[in-house]
This record gives C-alpha cells, structure tokens and sequence, in this order.
C-alpha cells in the first residue's frame, strides 16, 4: 500500500509540474498576442 501511495504522490507531482508548464506557455502566448494586437 505504501508504494501505491508514493507512486500516486509522484504522478499528482509530475501532473502538478505539466499543469504549471502548461499555464506558462498559455499566458505567454496570451502576452504575445496581445503585444501583436497592440502594435
């Protein structure tokens, strides 16, 4: 059960960090659109 439970604990991690990497490339594109839109 232990490993189970660590196994789970790395994967909500390693979610966790796709999350974040997704989130930066969503709002640096929104920057760029908006600079694009601006000039």
């Amino acid at each position: 059960m232990v490993d189970w439970e660590e196994e789970g604990v790395s994967t909500q991690e390693v979610l966790t960090k796709r999350m974040i990497d997704t989130v930066g490339l969503v709002i640096l594109l929104a920057v760029v659109m908006a600079v694009l839109c601006f000039v």
